[in-house]
């Protein structure tokens, strides 16, 4: 029988090509993302577009209910929503700091807790969080961002150490440099979306050396 998969942040970027990927390999899939609109051509894939606002509990109780309702269970979860703000620290409203870490942390952890109790059931389960680089090293103006990247690194490690699971496998993938070759590698992308990545990262390297050369810069 199929493994069921809930892909969250999948109308776009790494999210949609993850689902995309997996439904190829025979996977049942679920996409989810606050736009269905934006995902109507992942139903030629066989992936099942899932209405999902990381940021609401409601909406993130009602997609997981559906799911058990359909397919019994979440085997895996690929944490993948997520964004990045930008600008100083004193320059990002509180509220719009909550917002990135409402994304990018607690609507993750959030969705694990719905899911673990299944998979422990199950004796059997995979959590992938997207992270980034960015919750190993820090950048000018990305204060925000990194604060919510980082416990994406450690609340999974304990979360690993503290599964009773026989069978769960907790994974984080980082993405930037040489780890988004491994990365690329691990999900075995198609050559096209690996080359666009590649070529979207080679930009936003430049851009950050750019920041951080002007950030040196002017702080002398």
């Amino acid at each position: 029988m199929a493994k069921t998969v809930l892909v969250t942040g999948a109308s776009a970027g790494i999210g949609k090509a993850t689902a995309i990927l997996l439904a190829q390999n025979g996977y049942n899939v679920y996409g989810a993302a606050r736009r269905t609109e934006k995902m109507r051509d992942l139903k030629e894939y066989g992936i099942q577009p899932i209405k999902l606002d990381i940021t609401n509990d409601g909406s993130i109780l009602a997609c997981v209910d559906q799911i058990f309702r359909e397919a019994g269970t979440i085997d895996i979860l690929v944490n993948n929503a997520g964004f990045g703000t930008g600008g100083a620290i004193e320059d990002v409203s509180i509220e719009d700091a909550r917002y990135q870490l409402e994304v990018n942390v607690f609507g993750a952890m959030r969705l694990t807790q719905l899911v673990l109790p299944k998979m422990r059931e199950n004796k059997y389960g995979k959590i992938v969080n997207i992270s980034s680089i960015g919750g190993k090293v820090a950048f000018p103006l990305a204060g925000w961002y990194h604060a919510s990247k980082i416990p994406r690194h450690n609340v999974v490690e304990a979360q690993y150490k503290a599964s009773s699971i026989v069978c769960l496998s907790d994974t984080v993938l980082s993405f930037a440099g040489s780890c988004d070759l491994l990365v690329i590698c691990a999900l075995r992308l198609e050559p096209e979306i690996a080359q666009r990545y590649l070529c979207d990262l080679k930009t936003r390297c430049r851009t950050y050396v750019s920041l951080k050369k002007d950030f040196v810069a002017n702080a002398h």
